[in-house]
């Protein structure tokens, strides 16, 4: 060992080439099956039996605001009520 040499090896200095210590598993790709056109057909009236409730929803929901806006009196609040029945 060398008098004025250093202990370790610095770690400013970069490695000379990349080396893979650990064997990295390659990832497995997964993909969304509701995407895939070979998977399934796209079936109207199944969709209209399994996502008919969020109609009903927002015929509640615009009864509920029309109320409010009648009950409403000040005039920022009752144009915030019209905005959110006229989405």
């Amino acid at each position: 060992m060398e008098k004025h040499a250093p202990e370790e090896m610095s770690s400013k200095i970069r490695p000379k080439k990349f080396r893979q210590v650990v064997p990295v598993e390659t990832a497995t790709k997964t993909t969304d099956p509701r995407f895939l056109s070979d998977v399934t057909e796209f079936n109207q009236t199944a969709f209209d039996k399994r996502y008919g409730f969020i109609a009903d929803l927002e015929q509640r929901e615009k009864k509920e605001l029309k109320k409010r806006l009648r009950k409403a009196k000040d005039k920022d609040r009752k144009n915030d009520i019209h905005t959110l029945i006229n989405r």
